[in-house]
């Protein structure tokens, strides 16, 4: 975003702290520039700038419900909804690496020296999920038995990787400093193999420790909180007020009423027996081109239609050229 510069340049030295403490210290914040947007008088501003600050209060209010959750990541503090810290598809041991690789520049040796110092913070931040994933479990929240069989190779491939003399942690920094003096590899180096690899192996450790825990459960309704936790993540996610009952039933509304309007297209078209799933796979075995497309396009337009009709979407969908 280009704001690790100038009088904030020491930010490109610096990653966010995933601790428990760290999440505190950010709902603080929150609360604090919530207190501060609600005090500003909105009367007078006009309705471009009335909306930033609606949008801020919005997103700060749920963010707060989300770190009031026992468990979980906030997207306000960081980029997505998640009950769980660390799994297959979320961790700093995902997240870190390619952020140093592709997002941290390296134009000069302040720039190496931020490389480095954000790379000994890898650690901590390690250690900062650790205490999550901890307690978390101590709550009762243990991931799926297959997202962790599928976390845990991916954990143990990013351990080897820091452990490796020559792994991407080493060799990001190395390749862009060839021109820069000083010792910038070895460096690299010795944090990954000493500070950052022991931190990955204490996450490797939990995770093999709630291995025989878990169950092929997986929906939050199997988890303390979990109805609760799924409402705050719907209700982040979309913004809609609906309640997740609410939106399941509106889903098999649409489907009854898009299943309604095929069934009379493929009967148009000479589709005449079975149900609609049916008269669909007869349709796609028939080689009849200009008709798949045809109702493909009434399909689309007809689901269009009836999600620009319902509350939760009302306005949000544009109708593609021809739908109407």
């Amino acid at each position: 975003l280009g704001i690790d510069t100038g009088e904030f340049d020491g930010l490109r030295s610096q990653l966010a702290d995933r601790s428990p403490a760290g999440q505190a210290a950010i709902a603080a914040t929150l609360r604090a520039d919530l207190a501060r947007v609600e005090a500003v008088d909105l009367e007078p501003l006009d309705i471009g700038m009335r909306t930033n600050f609606e949008a801020v209060e919005s997103a700060y209010r749920t963010a707060l419900a989300g770190f009031a959750l026992p468990y979980g990541d906030v997207p306000v503090g960081g980029w997505r909804n998640t009950p769980y810290v660390v799994i297959q598809n979320v961790g700093a041991y995902i997240d870190v690496p390619r952020f140093l690789d592709s997002e941290h520049p390296v134009a000069d040796a302040s720039d190496a020296e931020a490389y480095l110092a954000r790379l000994d913070s890898f650690a901590d931040q390690l250690d900062g999920e650790l205490a999550r994933m901890r307690a978390a479990a101590e709550y009762g929240l243990i991931p799926p038995d297959f997202l962790i069989a599928k976390a845990l190779p991916q954990m143990r491939a990013a351990h080897a990787n820091a452990q490796n003399t020559d792994g991407s942690l080493v060799t990001s920094l190395a390749s862009r400093t060839e021109s820069i003096p000083g010792d910038w590899a070895a460096r690299a180096r010795a944090i990954a193999q000493q500070q950052v690899a022991p931190a990955m192996a204490r996450q490797i450790a939990e995770m093999e420790r709630q291995a025989p825990l878990a169950t092929g459960q997986a929906g939050m309704w199997a988890r303390p909180a979990g109805d609760e936790f799924y409402r705050w993540a719907l209700r982040a996610a979309t913004t809609t007020n609906l309640t997740p009952d609410e939106i399941h039933q509106l889903g098999l509304t649409q489907i009854a009423e898009i299943q309604a309007e095929m069934d009379t297209i493929l009967r148009g078209i000479g589709y005449t027996d079975g149900s609609v799933g049916e008269m669909e796979r007869s349709r796609a075995n028939s080689g009849s081109i200009c008709a798949i497309r045809r109702s493909i396009r009434a399909m689309r337009c007809r689901a269009l239609s009836i999600t620009r009709r319902s509350p939760a979407m009302s306005g949000r969908a544009n109708m593609p050229t021809g739908c109407r």
